[in-house]
């Protein structure tokens, strides 16, 4: 707006196409960035489970559940109540890992779900002094990847999401009714 003020009309016009693409140009190295970490995200959660001497899955509680008041006070994972803890080996969660750490299971850069996140599920991972949290909503189908400090989030596809639901499921044995 300054820059209009100085250097008048024409001016002007040059100086928001520079602004623009220099927007552009920043957008794309941001998205590009991001999409780096993914990936770079993506295959280290494959490499982990290849060699994961721990696995757990949790189903936790979150503010948004009717009953999350009787959870409220239970230990935590990645900062939500545990609900109920499943210990697995490897082989079990092979085919979640295969669909969670697979690129073409999300959504193109930016591009997504808008939604609120209340995730049901936690996967954690642990080899050595290596551990990964992936916290999962299959309600909105956002994903949350924690690798040490870094957090990565990212939006899976519907088709994937479904696929992910299911395998969850499998993974969760529910009491047989008599």
């Amino acid at each position: 707006m300054v820059a209009c003020l100085i250097v008048g009309t024409v001016g002007c016009r040059v100086a928001e196409r520079a602004a623009g693409t220099a927007l552009t140009s920043v957008r794309n190295v941001d998205e590009d960035s991001k999409e780096r970490q993914l990936k770079r995200t993506l295959n280290q959660t494959r490499e982990l489970a290849t060699r994961a001497t721990t696995v757990v899955l949790y189903e936790v509680a979150n503010e948004f559940d009717d009953d999350f008041a009787a959870f409220k006070s239970k230990p935590r994972i990645a900062g939500y109540p545990i609900r109920s803890e499943h210990r697995l080996n490897r082989l079990a969660v092979h085919d979640l890992i295969e669909t969670l750490s697979d690129r073409s299971s999300y959504f193109p850069p930016n591009d997504g779900w808008t939604c609120i996140f209340e995730p049901h599920h936690v996967l954690q991972l642990q080899g050595g002094a290596d551990r990964e949290t992936i916290v999962i909503c299959v309600h909105c189908g956002d994903i949350d990847f924690h690798i040490k400090k870094l957090v990565t989030g990212k939006s899976v596809q519907p088709k994937a999401n479904a696929v992910i639901e299911a395998q969850l499921k499998s993974l969760i044995p529910r009491p047989t009714r008599r």
